[in-house]
């Protein structure tokens, strides 16, 4: 499975956000490299240029779950 069909299964069951704000207020973007870095969220904001990972705030932040534990624990 891509990362970016991954990504977005588990946004359609509110498992990962769908959208974020960045700490200065405006939007964040979610950026989705298959194969490449893992699911990144970035400001929109040039002068900012802030970026959190995909997991921050959700119950897999500090967690080394791979897609297939994610899918076993949405879909016992």
């Amino acid at each position: 499975m891509q990362e970016s069909t991954a990504v977005q299964f588990l946004q359609e069951h509110g498992v990962l956000h769908r959208e974020r704000n960045c700490s200065c207020g405006n939007p964040m973007s979610l950026s989705v490299q298959d194969g490449g870095r893992p699911p990144r969220w970035r400001c929109h904001k040039a002068s900012c240029g802030r970026d959190i990972s995909v997991r921050k705030g959700t119950w897999f932040e500090g967690r080394q779950a791979t897609k297939v534990n994610v899918f076993e624990c949405v879909f016992p």
